[in-house]
């Protein structure tokens, strides 16, 4: 059972899981997607899920019953995902995992709206729910949830003012709306207030005084004058909410072009122009009827109508002239760089220094922001901190606020007049980051037209280049934006491009985004700071009449077309990508470019997965937002700029939203299966078409449940359509049928009649195993893809009847004791059969993995009636005598019946790939045959073991030898082979993954599926003859009648032999073993193969030290009988998904010891052991209390 507790809904909460007559919880480590989909499907819910770490819901209690659970999202149940043991954590509650099953489900997308305020950026806040209007409580509401709603508002750049006791009524609210939201809790990142946690609708305990309201107010109003004679005249432009627009002439007067003027730091004043001195301007008519009395330092502080309210046209825009003053000139002298020195200022055009007398912070901050930089963290220094000066002080007793714009701005006395010394010189430290509201200018020259050339900056009465250092695309962005010119293609260009400036360079490493407005707003090193010379200025081209010289890009050395290392192909060159923040935006570009247009999934692989590629690295630095159509479209840096080397090369996996029907079936879970591609519907071909092909289709059409039966030769018809894809690899866990390798669309060597079909079975497998024979054994069923067994509680004979019906016996059954140790799901229990159903599935049950029993009562049976039901076959005839066909099988209750006509010569039928399953009546399985007129010899040996009992198989097919694929290898597989080889069948182990040398030549046979008691492999299901996606390194092994001879040590730093890491030597070579799954059976089976006779102690996470070479095992389990390790169960040798930080060790419990006390009395004195017949001593190295408290307890004196 699974709840979620201590949520604001019942869709949300701490999850926790009630095991063993006890709630608990879940550990944060691993929780993910596929974790939440599981659990929310559990609960009822689909869509997309939200996932919560450290404690978000709060603090559970009681046990934490699970950690690092792993699902891939497809199980219908949590236990049938991969987990530790029961309670067995590294986790305290600080890290229970929470989740929420409905987050803004169709919450993201409700409508907000600000209703009672001035404009549409403020107001009392109201959102829309069941097609009604209402208010939201101040409650909880701050500036997070006020970020939210100006966001869902679509306001940008502004700073999101929560107002609270309703700010917009008087404090009165609207008694007549519904409060719908109360307790809003907002992270601040959501796309929509609904989205947000909160009590739930219309649940409030509120009055509709505390509606809660929103102001959205730019952060900056930026204003300039366009298209004057000059800099302080012009057009006035205001930049709000990012946009550029114009104010309105109606009642403008000189008060309020005096504030303008201020703001672009012209103290002395200003006059409107005549109507019609310069154009009118385009965009939002942003202010109408500005009332400034003149002290205000910003328009923003004027009366005025709400922003973007007006009546005007642009015929009425206001144009203004700003009274020149002569600037206030500034420098520092005697520091070290020109962010620091004695403050010097030109008067009469004399430089002379400033007074220290009230010299302080406030006035060191105008100082630099005179200079351009930074006024926050201004350090004012006195004394003549820098050296006295000579000359004139011009200054003394100055007297700023601090956010004057110039010291002439400043309280001060007469020119000339003061009580100095040049002892009291004034000085100053500036932060060395450059004020992004320094009003700079900027201009591209060297090119001949306005559109293009070097980049140049004017400071302090001088114009300067700019250094290429991390120059891109996104800078070359600011730059035009600066200048009025188009920005969408705009090109950087490096190395002096537009020939070498001259003067200064004033700015290095800048840093820009794309977005901001001022160029001085990007990251920099600081005026003046640089590393480079001036065959490294910047330039920009701001309108390229050219468009990119014909940019491709293809994916390279990868399994497929659509994944590989990414190759771009510019200025006649295939070159590489550089993986800096290459993320999943990019990658969805570059899949658009090769035609995958409907992306589902991209998988980005770094570190030159595919190899390093060579030629030139094109791009570095990629950014994308993903809708762009080209590559070229998003950010990057220069073409041929960057810091990377070919080990770096970006790979990528395209993945398609890849739609497959079944088509021409009898009902929806069968056909033949054809896909969608460029509008148009085709088939698949059924080359290497099989078993894992088949599962991705039933997966991806809903069907996860059922088994799938893959159907070739165009079993469902033939058809006109084009054949879409061909030879389809899938492993089966893929998600859609896009997800697997394939050859590009429409290309392919198939016939209409070899379209591939997929049959969905719906219904479960049960079989009989550990028995004696096929007749009897332990109950176990399939389900989900897993055999699991089903519990004696209510299991009768009419239970047992059905199931042998299903086996193909007669219904009589008599039940068994079982006794042994089982592992994995009791997928049954209570099972209520009434006998006369055809499947164990249509019986009552508790349900599928709910129960109380243990293995200790998993259900054993006989089916004593071992008459199968007779079966008539006719088969449809073939070209040559070997023929792969199809057949429908009737029970002898109904009338024999003909397929197809047709002669066929007699036949010798085995099962291909899947167990027969009833369908709609009938049997409908695929078969392969072959004429008694041929002889097919299949021989099988084993080679290059230490034993004739062991070594890799060799199969003999069509006069050749040939090797055997371990995908699908297990116990059952090898079982065969030793039968066929006239050797016991008596613990056999399969070895997989090149555990024996590697073979050569052909390899015949991949995903072998026997059941166990076959006398030949061909009876077996498996691909077909030669078809596989394999290569030696896979070839399978067998040793018949034991566990092949295992060489094991235990390493550890102090040398003892019953403790350290555990290691295993395969082909000469030592390697460790994954801790995954590893427990005190796993180590009590080591320990015995180590000849300590009882007591072990698992240990996990490289406990005695990481290990080198390889990793041999994972996921080991043992039940604790084995006598070797290699008769458990684990993943093929060398196949791991681990590091050696995840190395297991054990701790074996040493045979008796004897010890006594010497030199002292009964209960002290010298510790002395008994070993190799000799009494000998312990060292006192580590020896502590814990060490004595374990003797005194041997001794018998606690």
């Amino acid at each position: 059972q699974l709840r979620l507790s201590d949520g604001d809904r019942d869709s949300q909460g701490r999850v926790e899981i009630y095991h063993n007559n006890t709630w608990g919880t879940i550990c944060d480590d691993g929780f993910n997607q596929n974790v939440a989909t599981v659990i929310c499907r559990k609960l009822g819910y689909t869509g997309n899920f939200r996932t919560y770490a450290e404690a978000y819901f709060g603090i559970g209690s009681g046990p934490i019953w699970l950690d690092d659970v792993d699902c891939n999202g497809n199980e219908q149940n949590l236990i049938n995902c991969r987990l530790k043991p029961w309670g067995r954590t590294n986790c305290r509650h600080g890290e229970d995992a929470g989740l929420d099953c409905a987050p803004g489900k169709t919450h993201a997308n409700i409508p907000v709206r600000l209703a009672g305020g001035a404009d549409g950026s403020q107001g009392r806040v109201e959102i829309q729910h069941a097609g009604e209007w209402g208010t939201v409580c101040d409650d909880g509401f701050d500036d997070n949830a006020a970020k939210v709603v100006c966001r869902q508002l679509n306001f940008k750049n502004v700073i999101a003012v929560p107002l609270t006791s309703a700010y917009f009524t008087n404090g009165t609210g609207d008694p007549s709306k519904k409060i719908l939201l109360d307790d809003v809790k907002c992270t601040g990142n959501e796309t929509g207030l609904g989205v947000c946690l909160h009590k739930g609708w219309g649940t409030t305990n509120c009055q509709h005084s505390e509606d809660a309201g929103v102001m959205c107010i730019p952060k900056a109003i930026k204003v300039r004058l366009t298209g004057g004679l000059s800099r302080n005249q012009g057009r006035v432009e205001l930049n709000v909410y990012g946009i550029w627009g114009t104010v309105c002439d109606d009642s403008f007067s000189s008060r309020d072009a005096g504030v303008i003027c201020k703001m672009l730091n012209y103290t002395r004043g200003g006059k409107k122009l005549r109507k019609g001195t310069y154009s009118g301007g385009l965009g939002p008519i942003w202010v109408d009827d500005l009332g400034c009395q003149g002290p205000e330092s910003n328009i923003t502080q004027c009366s005025k109508k709400p922003w973007g309210v007006n009546n005007c046209d642009h015929d009425e825009d206001v144009a203004i002239l700003c009274t020149k003053a002569p600037p206030l000139q500034i420098q520092l002298d005697n520091g070290e760089g020109p962010y620091e020195g004695r403050v010097m200022v030109m008067f009469n055009d004399e430089w002379g220094s400033v007074c220290d007398d009230n010299w302080g912070p406030e006035e060191a901050q105008v100082v630099c922001r005179m200079l351009g930089f930074n006024a926050t963290g201004a350090i004012a220094k006195s004394r003549a901190w820098f050296g006295q000066g000579s000359g004139k002080i011009w200054l003394d007793d100055v007297n700023c606020k601090g956010s004057e714009l110039t010291l002439s701005q400043c309280g001060h006395r007469t020119w000339g007049q003061g009580n100095c010394r040049h002892s009291e010189d004034a000085s100053v430290i500036c932060l060395h980051v450059v004020d992004p509201n320094y009003n700079i200018s900027v201009r591209l020259v060297g090119s001949g037209v306005k559109t293009a050339g070097r980049v140049e900056v004017f400071y302090r009465g001088q114009w300067g280049t700019v250094c290429d250092d991390n120059w891109d695309s996104r800078n070359a962005k600011v730059v035009c934006r600066m200048l009025g010119l188009p920005m969408d293609k705009s090109r950087p260009y490096i190395k002096a491009h537009y020939g070498s400036g001259s003067g200064p360079i004033l700015l290095d490493d800048v840093g820009c985004d794309g977005t901001e407005n001022n160029i001085l707003e990007c990251s920099n090193k600081g005026w003046g700071d640089h590393d480079c010379t001036h065959r490294d200025d910047a330039g920009v081209d701001c309108n390229p009449v050219a468009p990119l010289h014909d940019v491709k890009v293809r994916l390279k050395d990868g399994p497929s077309p659509y994944e590989g290392r990414l190759e771009v192909y510019y200025n006649e060159k295939w070159g590489t990508v550089c993986d800096d923040g290459f993320n999943q935006d990019e990658a969805k570009v570059v899949c658009k470019m090769l035609g995958v247009s409907d992306v589902t999934k991209v998988l980005v692989k770094n570190r030159a997965q595919y190899g390093s590629g060579t030629g030139p690295i094109w791009l570095d630095n990629v950014r994308c937002i993903g809708n762009e159509s080209s590559i070229t479209d998003c950010n990057h840096n220069a073409w041929g700029l960057g810091n990377c080397g070919h080990s770096e090369d970006v790979g990528l996996k395209c993945s398609s939203s890849l739609q497959v029907r079944l088509t021409n079936g009898s009902d929806q879970t069968m056909g033949r299966v054809e896909v969608l591609h460029n509008g148009t519907w085709g088939t698949v071909c059924d080359d290497l078409w099989g078993i894992p092909e088949a599962t991705v289709v039933c997966n991806q059409l809903g069907m996860p449940n059922t088994i799938p039966i893959p159907l070739p030769n165009g079993y469902f018809g033939l058809t006109n359509s084009p054949i879409w894809l061909d030879d389809v690899v899938c492993n089966g866990s893929e998600t859609g049928l896009g997800d697997c390798q394939f050859k590009p669309w429409g290309f392919n060597n198939c016939e209409q009649d070899e379209n591939a079909g997929v049959i969905c079975l719906k219904t479960v497998l049960v079989r009989l195993i550990d028995g004696l024979n096929q007749f009897q054994g332990r109950v176990e069923v399939f389900y989900h893809g897993i055999w699991g067994s089903i519990c004696d509680d209510s299991f009768d004979t009419r239970d047992a009847s059905v199931v042998c019906k299903m086996l193909g016996y007669g219904p009589e059954a008599t039940l068994r004791s079982f006794s042994g140790s089982t592992r994995g799901p009791i997928w049954m229990d209570d099972l209520e059969c009434t006998g006369q159903e055809t499947s164990i599935d249509k019986c009552r049950f508790k349900g599928w993995g709910e129960t109380n029993c243990d293995h200790k009562e998993d259900v054993a049976m006989v089916c004593t009636n071992r008459k199968s039901l007779q079966l008539f076959l006719s088969c449809i005839h073939h070209r040559s005598a070997r023929l792969r066909g199809k057949a429908k099988f009737f029970s002898k209750l109904l009338s024999p019946q003909r397929v197809m006509e047709g002669h066929v010569s007699p036949m010798t039928l085995l099962l291909l790939e899947v167990q027969h399953s009833v369908v709609t009546g009938f049997w409908l399985i695929i078969l392969k045959g072959w004429s008694e007129s041929i002889k097919s010899s299949v021989n099988v040996r084993l080679v290059d073991g230490n034993s004739p009992d062991e070594g890799r198989v060799e199969i003999y097919y069509n006069g050749t030898w040939g090797t055997l694929c371990d995908d699908n290898w297990n116990a059952n597989n090898a079982r065969v082979v030793c039968r066929m080889l006239n050797k016991t069948t008596e613990q056999v182990t399969a070895r997989g993954a090149g555990f024996f040398p590697r073979g050569h030549g052909k390899i015949w046979l991949d995903e072998l599926n026997c059941i166990g008691n076959e006398t030949n492999i061909e009876q077996c299901g498996h691909r077909s003859w030669g078809k596989t996606n394999c290569r030696h390194e896979e070839d399978a092994g067998v040793v018949c009648g034991g566990a092949p001879n295992t060489k094991l040590r235990l390493i550890n730093s102090r040398g003892l032999p019953n403790q350290g890491r555990v290691e295993i030597m395969i082909n000469n070579t030592w390697g460790t073993i994954c801790d995954d799954m590893w427990d005190s059976r796993e180590a009590s089976v080591v320990c015995a193969m180590m000849g300590f006779s009882s007591g072990a102690v698992a240990k996990t996470r490289a406990f005695f030290g990481r290990g080198s070479g390889p990793i041999f095992l994972d996921d080991v389990t043992c039940d604790g009988s084995e006598s070797n390790i290699f008769e458990c169960s684990t993943k093929p040798i060398g196949k791991s998904n681990c590091n050696h930080r995840e190395d297991a060790g054990v701790i074996c419990k040493p045979s008796d010891i004897q010890i006594r006390l010497v030199d002292g009395d009964p209960s002290k004195g010298r510790l002395e052991l008994f070993h190799n017949n000799t009494w000998g001593t312990v060292c006192d190295d580590y020896f502590n209390n814990k060490a004595a408290s374990v003797v005194c307890k041997m001794m018998g004196k606690p």
